[in-house]
């Protein structure tokens, strides 16, 4: 078996890894990555860091350190985009992202070192979107960082359930302070006064509003790419949610976060197998 990750399931890890606990566990797998997932990976795992005030300078640290290990992951033979025209055309799919890349180097070690591969996500449209060929083609699995942090639990003798449960909830906190965070702007939100009469403004914030109460993070997404097409129309809204432009480029989906809450509650009352 071969494992690729994308670049959103590794900053997460990244963030929530405490004293080289999950890099550790995870050197016992086989990983590669893309040079572009690598890349996308160096570019926006700071980012979050530049939220907190004072900037923490020893967690830059601790997070470069990390990379270097992420770095020797690199599929470095790119023979891989050899195959870039055919699989592109039989994917129908037009970006040449990190999720693409991932899929095209799938393709590449299936057929040709004859191995089945396990690519970690957490980006729902690209979930939805490769599963079924990697499906039909019997190239292998999408799983998420919920299916990860169960797969290093369950082969490593030093990860505890507690382990488990800790980095379950520090997952879904990465997410949930970003979306309360989201919300708490949005509620505070004044509609400037040369908008107040204009009915399809008001809509657009009230629609928001609502989205982020429900936890509809596909329906905030979408209205977040339209803000974001017409932001001279809605530019003050688009200050706000340009501010969480990774979350949104994180393409999360409702349903994963109801999975995380419920693997947490699975490790009591229905415990994962492990001998």
């Amino acid at each position: 078996m071969q494992y690729i990750i994308d670049a959103c399931t590794v900053i997460n890890l990244l963030h929530i890894d405490e004293d080289e606990f999950l890099l550790k566990n995870l050197q016992k797998l086989e990983f590669s990555i893309c040079k572009e997932v690598y890349d996308e990976i160096n570019k926006n795992v700071f980012k979050k860091l530049q939220k907190i005030t004072p900037y923490p300078k020893e967690r830059h640290k601790e997070i470069e350190i990390k990379l270097n290990y992420f770095r020797l992951c690199i599929h470095r033979d790119e023979s891989y985009k050899d195959l870039d025209e055919e699989v592109s055309e039989l994917l129908n799919y037009s970006k040449k992202n990190g999720e693409y890349q991932s899929m095209l180097l799938s393709f590449y070690l299936n057929t040709f070192n004859r191995t089945r591969v396990i690519f970690y996500t957490d980006d729902s449209p690209a979930q939805k979107k490769f599963i079924p060929y990697l499906q039909h083609h019997k190239i292998g699995y999408i799983e998420d960082s919920v299916d990860l942090l169960i797969t290093l639990y369950r082969h490593n003798d030093g990860f505890s359930t507690t382990d488990l449960k800790r980095f379950l909830s520090l997952l879904y906190h990465e997410y949930a302070s970003e979306i309360s965070a989201l919300e708490k702007l949005l509620q505070n939100f004044e509609i400037p006064k040369s908008e107040i009469r204009n009915s399809e403004f008001s809509e657009m914030v009230s629609r928001l509003r609502y989205s982020i109460n429900k936890l509809e993070l596909e329906v905030v997404a979408k209205l977040y790419s339209q803000v974001k097409e017409r932001r001279n129309k809605y530019s003050s809204i688009f200050e706000v949610l340009i501010k969480f432009s990774d979350f949104f480029r994180s393409n999360i989906s409702s349903d994963f976060l109801i999975k995380i809450n419920q693997h947490i509650e699975f490790v009591d009352s229905r415990p994962f197998y492990k001998f």
